[in-house]
């Protein structure tokens, strides 16, 4: 017995939830049929839940780690960020955000990868809520990059995606302003150095442009997850927060990633559902297999046949729950 929804995130939580809890399983990790990274193991513990994976587990011939790393680890950590389950508190970190949270009025101005990760909507403001007033400023230059990556193939498409749903979730919450004009040259998104360091340049000079014009925008706070941006930003006398991506923990030759975590930033532990992490990976990777002990199988697909620019915007996903019958 099979049934296949397409679900945006709130009804895919809702429904595999349910589904989900409590049952040992083990995952595997597709693009374009190949499975990347497989047998990744799902374990409970009462209410909680952890995986473990190895550079064993990677399903490609070049089992180099340098192969391994691109192609498995670094979408696996990158969606670990973006739903929750990493979190990046280093000490330069916490005292700095511990700073911003005092002041009475913050502008915000984030670049591609801040809105890409959600760090903003999800992991910053929340620390934030003492802030009497926030507003965020998306330098138009980042606009486009998200765009960019969007109208490409995938998984660079599922990246931009999440910036744009991003930039969608902002805008719902908080005064947001796109500034500065798209660059009259397209700068590729991925290639040698010297591009991505106009593209930064490019993007520190719009925040910085738009703050000379501005009565009320004359004190902006600039978070980056690219150190070169945040050198230049600072360059620019603007005050830079470069934020480094966090690692997933390793013991012996496993990686583990856990459901709780503690905060200190938010002094408590944090819990991430399941049903988040997959939802994530699902724009990262172009198809999810989830197979239970109890004969469950789920396939989760970020990218389906007929899936429009407002399925994406929306981030709704194909979910096929397939039950074996047991013989």
């Amino acid at each position: 017995m099979s049934s296949t929804e397409i679900l945006e995130l709130s009804k895919f939580e809702n429904n595999l939830e349910p589904i989900l809890k409590y049952k040992d399983a083990n995952m595997s990790l597709l693009f374009g049929g190949a499975e990347i990274l497989k047998d990744i193991r799902i374990k409970w513990l009462k209410d909680l839940y952890y995986l473990r994976f190895s550079i064993s587990n990677f399903g490609l011939e070049d089992k180099a780690e340098r192969t391994f790393r691109n192609q498995a680890y670094k979408p696996l950590q990158e969606s670990s960020w973006i739903c929750g389950l990493l979190k990046e508190e280093s000490p330069e970190t916490i005292e700095e955000l511990e700073r911003i949270a005092k002041e009475e009025r913050l502008t915000i101005a984030v670049d591609a990868g801040i809105l890409i990760r959600n760090l903003l909507s999800r992991q910053i403001l929340p620390l934030l809520g003492e802030v009497k007033w926030i507003q965020t400023v998306i330098p138009s230059c980042a606009l486009w990059e998200l765009e960019n990556k969007a109208d490409q193939d995938y998984p660079e498409s599922g990246d931009g995606y999440l910036g744009l749903q991003e930039v969608v979730r902002l805008k719902r919450i908080l005064p947001t302003f796109i500034v500065g004009d798209k660059p009259e040259i397209m700068l590729p998104t991925r290639i040698q150095d010297k591009t991505n360091i106009m593209r930064d340049h490019i993007i520190c000079r719009q925040i910085k442009d738009f703050m000379k014009k501005s009565e009320i925008f004359k004190h902006v706070y600039f978070i980056t997850i690219d150190k070169t941006a945040a050198s230049i930003g600072r360059i620019m006398d603007m005050e830079s927060l470069y934020i480094p991506h966090p690692e997933i923990t390793k013991i012996n030759e496993e990686y583990e990633l856990k459901s709780v975590s503690y905060s200190i930033l938010q002094n408590g532990w944090t819990y991430t559902p399941l049903t988040r992490f997959l939802w994530v990976l699902a724009h990262k990777f172009s198809e999810i297999i989830i197979k239970t002990d109890e004969e469950l199988e789920i396939r989760v697909m970020g990218d389906y046949p007929g899936k429009l620019p407002n399925d994406w915007i929306d981030g709704r996903v194909m979910v096929e729950v397939l039950e074996n019958e047991k013989t």
